[in-house]
């Protein structure tokens, strides 16, 4: 099940945690902090990696605490975030109690940036792949495929 957010950015989110309700599906890509600025100042290559994964069915998935940061980081590109976070394929990932011990276990690998531990939590329960500017999400979980935003 769906809901839309309330106020906020208006991205879709689920009701529960579990990432096995067709979501996955097709795979998909978390977009960390890096990758939504570059995507609010229209970056050519996150805007193409957006629009393809809109074209072949895949999620890009926005961690709330990164849509945050992303928000304060580009103001001034607010509209773009808000038009992405309605794009139908964009699903927002809120920090729910159920996660936060498996998030929180995460924190001292992420150097306690909980935004880059719940980027790496959200990708690797899902399999997705994430774009980000930073490479210590390599450190955290080598198994993730990472690409540089």
């Amino acid at each position: 099940m769906t809901k839309r957010v309330d106020g906020g950015f208006g991205c879709s989110w689920r009701d529960d945690a579990a990432p096995d309700m067709g979501l996955d599906a097709l795979g998909g890509w978390v977009l960390d902090v890096g990758a939504l600025v570059a995507f609010a100042r229209s970056d050519m290559f996150v805007s193409a990696l957006v629009a393809s994964c809109r074209r072949r069915g895949q999620t890009v998935l926005i961690c709330d605490t990164s849509l945050a940061v992303a928000a304060q980081a580009v103001p001034e590109q607010h509209d773009r975030l808000v038009k992405l976070c309605q794009e139908p394929n964009t699903w927002l990932a809120k920090l729910a109690a159920a996660d936060s011990d498996a998030v929180a276990a995460l924190l001292p690998a992420a150097s306690g940036d909980i935004g880059l531990a719940q980027v790496v939590y959200e990708a690797a329960r899902r399999g997705y792949a994430v774009l980000s500017d930073r490479r210590a999400v390599l450190a955290i979980d080598g198994s993730l495929l990472v690409e540089a935003a």
